[in-house]
């Protein structure tokens, strides 16, 4: 049962110990963030979460219901790929969009020129030029 999206009251280790030693939690939520999610008296808690190995042995020894929410492989698995296909076919819109359309913007033009008329230096220095 996955309730992250559920707003936990935040109190603090010690007194959640003290819940647990004086028996008022009904149910402990552990994953692998940072904070332990719990019920007390119908309220939602969280505290810091100790990651520490024998922490759930501590709590199943308490007489406390403990469940452990993992992550679900498929699901991330399907989120991934979608989004890399997301991605690629965005770039691929890209691609296709810049050849279709503005292709030509980055290409250099170039002419080539058939038709020069002769041109001698008396063209250009005139009638009076002198030669050496």
């Amino acid at each position: 049962m996955k309730i992250s999206h559920i707003k936990y009251e935040k109190i603090s280790y010690n007194d959640f110990i003290e819940k647990v030693e004086n028996k008022e939690v009904e149910k402990v939520i552990l994953d692998s963030s940072e904070m332990i999610k719990f019920v007390t008296d119908g309220e939602m808690y969280e505290t810091d979460n100790p990651q520490d190995i024998g922490f759930k042995k501590y709590l199943l020894e308490n007489g406390l219901e403990v469940e452990v929410e993992t992550i679900d492989k498929e699901e991330v698995f399907f989120e991934i790929t979608f989004s890399v296909m997301r991605i690629g076919g965005t770039i691929l819109l890209f691609v296709v969009l810049i050849k279709s359309m503005g292709m030509e913007l980055f290409k250099k033009k170039e002419t080539l020129v058939t038709d020069v008329p002769k041109i001698s230096f008396r063209d250009i220095a005139g009638k009076f030029a002198i030669f050496y």
